[in-house]
């Protein structure tokens, strides 16, 4: 997947759409919101540094959790 022209790999630009998809699913009251976080985890979840990682930790438990 390239995003630019340049033909580098873009995939890095690909996980935050979980995360945006989550806040949108959230906000709709959904409970597929925790799904959305969970996925952004199991790409992410290991990274040293994510400043999204804490937010989607906390969004992945809370929404699981209600």
């Amino acid at each position: 997947m390239a995003l630019l022209v340049d033909e580098e790999p873009s995939y890095g630009h690909f996980p935050p759409v979980y995360y945006y998809q989550g806040l949108v699913k959230e906000g709709q009251k959904s409970s597929k919101a925790a799904d959305s976080f969970r996925e952004y985890l199991n790409i992410r979840g290991k990274a040293t540094e994510d400043h999204l990682l804490p937010d989607v930790r906390k969004r992945a438990g809370a929404t699981a959790a209600k």
